[in-house]
């Protein structure tokens, strides 16, 4: 913004932030922070009118094998669920995460993991995920039966359904969008039906499911040269 200027300065920690994201309006101005050394901190502001003083709210770390926490996206508001975040990481072979905040012990907790059994392979033989997890992002579900999340690694997007109790959630790989460059950055449309992944090689490609529920790349947005 040409006219912007600094509102506040959260001083969180010493270690780069990779990623921040703001919370479902409905839960007030709270933003989680994805920090370099593997952890997640949350601040909320002290006035929803004017955000200048943030207080620290919550935080937790990621498993020791996680080198960084690259990505968080919140999940949609629901009264009938506590606060869900999906986590990306680097490091350890990096993989999806889901955390849930349980209230009553004012603390976060791993519920699920978003990761193959089996690692997905390049052509050669090689390990796509090696490098780790470049961006999560939430589905909106607005009455879809389940929710969704997409996981970016490598040239490669990772569609994952979540069904069941938010403490027994059962995991699904949807499907597996191949890119031609590294996916950097994720977002969804308000209906939850529409993907964008944009490139390193400068391309936005967008995905969408037809009738019988396959994902298929039905736009591409190249940048002037």
């Amino acid at each position: 913004m040409a006219n912007g200027k600094k509102r506040a300065h959260i001083p969180a920690s010493t270690h780069a932030a990779l990623d921040a994201c703001f919370a479902p309006r409905q839960m007030g101005p709270i933003v989680s922070i994805a920090f370099s050394d593997g952890s997640v901190k949350l601040f909320i502001a002290a006035s929803s009118l004017n955000a200048v003083s943030w207080d620290p709210h919550s935080e937790f770390q990621l498993d020791r094998d996680a080198k960084a926490c690259t990505s968080v996206s919140w999940r949609e508001f629901d009264p009938a669920l506590p606060p869900l975040l999906a986590i990306g990481s680097a490091g350890g072979g990096g993989c999806g995460e889901v955390w849930m905040f349980r209230e009553q012990l004012l603390r976060w907790e791993q519920v699920q993991q978003l990761k193959s059994s089996s690692p997905d392979m390049d052509d050669d033989g090689s390990n796509n995920n090696q490098g780790g997890i470049s961006a999560v992002a939430w589905a909106p579900r607005l009455g879809r039966p389940y929710d969704l999340i997409a996981v970016a690694s490598g040239h490669r997007v990772t569609l994952w359904s979540l069904t069941g109790a938010v403490d027994a959630l059962e995991v699904k790989r949807v499907a597996v969008l191949d890119h031609d460059h590294d996916v950097w950055q994720l977002g969804w449309n308000m209906l939850g039906n529409w993907l964008a992944a944009s490139t390193d090689g400068g391309e936005v490609c967008m995905w969408r499911p037809d009738l019988a529920g396959e994902w298929l790349q039905k736009n591409l947005i190249i940048s002037r040269k």
